[in-house]
C-alpha cells in the first residue's frame, strides 16, 4: 500500500474540526483494537511528539488506521447535526400528505412504539442520517399501505439489514455463536415485555403469572451482566442486543406511575440493571429519543382510556387542526 492512502488517512484524523486529537480519539473503547496501528502512524507522521523512529507501517497497520479513519470521519461529519429530522412530533393520520422525499434513509414509525425506537437507536448508533415520519396508528394514512410489503418492516430485520449494509460501525459480535446467544436472550427477555404490556394496558387481566414472568425477566437481565462482566451486553460498547431491550426497560419505569409499585425496579434487588440502565441512558444514541417515564405513562394512561394521545409531543401549529367528529 503506498504512501499516498497512508498520508490521506492520516489527514483525515489530524485535520479534525474543533482540534480533536487522535491521541484522545483512540481512547474510547470502540478504537482500542487499533490503538497500535494509529501509534505507528503518528509517528511516522509527526503527529505525536517526538521519538526515536519506529518500525515502517505494516500494511495489517495500514489497513487499521484507515478503518479508524473512515470511522472517525464518519463520525466527526454527523456531531454537528442532529441524528434524525422530522417535520414536527405530529402523526400523521388519514387525509394527511405524505412527506417529500428528502433523499435520506426515512423510518415510518409510532412515537412511544418500542419496536419503532429499536430502529431509531440502531440509525442513531450508526450516525446514519435519516427522516423519521410518525404515523398515527389509529387512523393510517392512505399512501401507508403503499409501501408495505415493499418497504422492509419489522424492528429485528430493519436492524439486522442496517447492520449489515452499514458496516462502519458494527452492532453485532463478529463471533456467530455469540450473535445467536445475543439472539437467544433477546427472545428469553420478551416474557418480562409481554407481562408490561399487560399492566400498562389491560390492568384488569393482570394476573399473578405475569408479575411472576416480568421479575424473572429482569432478573435474567441482571445475571447475563453479571456473567458477562462488561458495562452493556455487547460489549463495554452497547451494541444491538442492548438496543433491542433498552426500550422495552424504558418503559417498565413507568409501571409504579400507572399503580403498578411491584413491578419498580429497585437497586437493593437489581443494583447491576440499575447501574446498566444508567450507562444506557447516557449513551448518545438513546438520549436524543429517550422519554421519562412520567411521559410514557401519561401515554399509556390515554391510550387504556380509548383515546390515546399520539401528539401529546408535539408543539407544532400542525398539530391537532382537524376537527373532532361530534359525539352524537
Amino acid at each position: 500500500m503506498g504512501g499516498d492512502s497512508q498520508n490521506a488517512t492520516i489527514r483525515v484524523l489530524l485535520t479534525a474540526p474543533k482540534r480533536i486529537k487522535l491521541e484522545e480519539i483512540v481512547q474510547a473503547p470502540a478504537f482500542a483494537q487499533y490503538r497500535p496501528a494509529v501509534e505507528v502512524l503518528l509517528h511516522n507522521s509527526g503527529g505525536a511528539a517526538a521519538e526515536p523512529a519506529r518500525e515502517p507501517p505494516r500494511a495489517s497497520n495500514l489497513l487499521a488506521a484507515q478503518a479508524v479513519g473512515r470511522r472517525v470521519s464518519l463520525m466527526l461529519q454527523n456531531k454537528a447535526n442532529k441524528f434524525s429530522s422530522k417535520m414536527s412530533e405530529k402523526h400523521l393520520a388519514a387525509g394527511d400528505a405524505l412527506p417529500a422525499y428528502g433523499g435520506k434513509l426515512r423510518l415510518f414509525a409510532m412515537r412511544f412504539c418500542p419496536y419503532a425506537e429499536r430502529s431509531v437507536l440502531v440509525l442513531n448508533a450508526k450516525n446514519l442520517q435519516y427522516d423519521l415520519v410518525f404515523v398515527n396508528l389509529d387512523s393510517k394514512p392512505e399512501w401507508l399501505f403503499e409501501f408495505n410489503p415493499k418497504a422492509i418492516f419489522d424492528s429485528a430485520i430493519i436492524n439486522t439489514y442496517l447492520d449489515e449494509k452499514y458496516p462502519e460501525v458494527p452492532l453485532q459480535s463478529s463471533d456467530p455463536l455469540r450473535r445467536a446467544q445475543d439472539k437467544v436472550f433477546v427472545e428469553l427477555f420478551m416474557g418480562a415485555n409481554a407481562a408490561y404490556y399487560a399492566a400498562a394496558f389491560n390492568p384488569n387481566g393482570f394476573l399473578p403469572s405475569h408479575l411472576e414472568a416480568y421479575h424473572k425477566g429482569l432478573e435474567l437481565l441482571q445475571k447475563e451482566l453479571e456473567s458477562r462482566g462488561t458495562k452493556f451486553l455487547h460489549s463495554d460498547e452497547p451494541g444491538l442486543v442492548d438496543y433491542t431491550i433498552f426500550p422495552q426497560l424504558e418503559r417498565f419505569e413507568s409501571l409504579p406511575l400507572l399503580g403498578k409499585p411491584e413491578m419498580a425496579i429497585e437497586k437493593t434487588k437489581y443494583e447491576r440493571l440499575v447501574n446498566y440502565l444508567d450507562a444506557m441512558k447516557n449513551v448518545p444514541a438513546v438520549k436524543q429519543y429517550y422519554l421519562s417515564a412520567e411521559t410514557h405513562a401519561k401515554f399509556a394512561e390515554s391510550k387504556t382510556k380509548g383515546e390515546a394521545n399520539y401528539n401529546m409531543l408535539d408543539t407544532s401549529d400542525a398539530c391537532c387542526i382537524r376537527p373532532r367528529k361530534k359525539k352524537q
